[in-house]
């Protein structure tokens, strides 16, 4: 899991206190973002993945 992925989990488990929705809202978030922004730069995804999560 990176860095990103990690925080992302951590800051959804924080918020849901449940471990497999957790990891489905980011999963759920990864998926939006790799369909609504894939013309993106790279600097510009994480910003919009925290935006997404």
């Amino acid at each position: 899991m990176s860095k990103v992925e990690l925080r992302a989990y951590t800051q959804a488990l924080f918020a849901v206190q449940d471990e497999h929705a957790a990891l489905d809202i980011v999963q759920d978030s990864m998926m939006k973002l790799t369909e609504k922004y894939a013309d993106k730069s790279p600097e510009e995804l994480l910003p919009l993945f925290q935006r997404i999560l």
